[in-house]
């Protein structure tokens, strides 16, 4: 595909000038969004396809029985967090919503092996696959996220800080994973997704486009909950979805961000997995989710 071959500068440039310029919007999309007709799917499980389905129909699915890698997750990122504070974790500041919000976010590594019977399992990202109908890829290093909302600004003052607890896309044909590290109800701080918003127009981008309850009024909410171990796959990039944050409780996850190669965050080079000989024993569909941050 026409993609693996443009140049760094190149899709940086397609990136910034036309991937939201509409009258070049035909060019993107022949770039990175058409099917590949030589493998546009993979071989998934029934249970896969059932998610398949779901995300297709849905535009969110949830896949359980991720509750060891959770498990880890609590152990590697979260205990230092809650015994010891931020200087125990590699910190990512993003500046007012954190404190606005209660929210931490703590860089993980592709590298983590507590990590990989999630990321690289054929059946998650043979789903991610087959929606696509081509080679899907992380676009960022995974994030453990902690969300502890304590304050009582009022909501309109909170979502001018806080724009992803407003209805929003982000970038288009992005999906995003969300595993559920603590098992969370409708009381307490989760995901909302609009059902069936993903399919037919495309929503402008302005995050203060809408209103709560012309959205609700439109779409059935999605309430994405469940006990630890859940991994809540949705596209987050056509439809629309936010924050419910809850005062007083506490959503733990850890979010992975996956495209069609057509949008990513600048290299780091702690996100360079080529020396991690691990990755090989993986399908090749799975082991080239990291393709775009294996090579500077």
């Amino acid at each position: 595909m026409l993609s693996h071959i443009l140049p760094e500068g190149a899709k940086r440039t397609i990136q910034k000038k036309i991937f939201y310029n509409e009258k070049l919007q035909d060019l993107t999309w022949a770039l990175y969004y058409t099917p590949n007709p030589i493998r546009p799917s993979v071989p998934i499980s029934t249970t896969a396809e059932k998610n398949l389905r779901e995300l297709r129909e849905r535009g969110v699915t949830i896949m359980p029985g991720f509750e060891a890698v959770a498990d880890h997750i609590q152990k590697v990122y979260f205990d230092p967090l809650e015994r010891r504070g931020r200087n125990d974790v590699d910190f990512i500041d993003t500046g007012a919503r954190e404190d606005i919000s209660g929210t931490t976010n703590i860089r993980a590594s592709y590298k983590d092996p507590g990590l990989a019977p999630m990321l690289f399992n054929p059946d998650v990202c043979g789903v991610l696959y087959n929606y696509y109908k081509r080679q899907p890829y992380y676009r960022e290093q995974p994030w453990a996220v902690y969300n502890g909302r304590k304050d009582d600004m009022p909501l309109e003052e909170f979502y001018k800080t806080e724009v992803a607890a407003k209805y929003h896309t982000d970038f288009y044909r992005q999906i995003t994973m969300m595993l559920i590290v603590n098992d969370l109800t409708i009381k307490d701080t989760h995901l909302q997704f609009a059902v069936g918003s993903h399919r037919g127009e495309r929503h402008p981008w302005n995050r203060f486009a809408y209103k709560e309850e012309d959205v609700e009024k439109r779409y059935k909410i999605f309430d994405c909950v469940g006990p630890k171990g859940s991994l809540i796959i949705m596209d987050a990039g056509a439809g629309l979805h936010r924050g419910f944050h809850v005062k007083g409780t506490v959503r733990k996850t850890l979010q992975a961000v996956v495209t069609t190669g057509h949008y990513f965050t600048e290299r780091e080079g702690k996100m360079d997995v080529s020396d991690w000989p691990e990755r090989h024993a993986f399908k090749d569909f799975a082991r080239k989710m990291t393709d775009p941050i294996s090579h500077k």
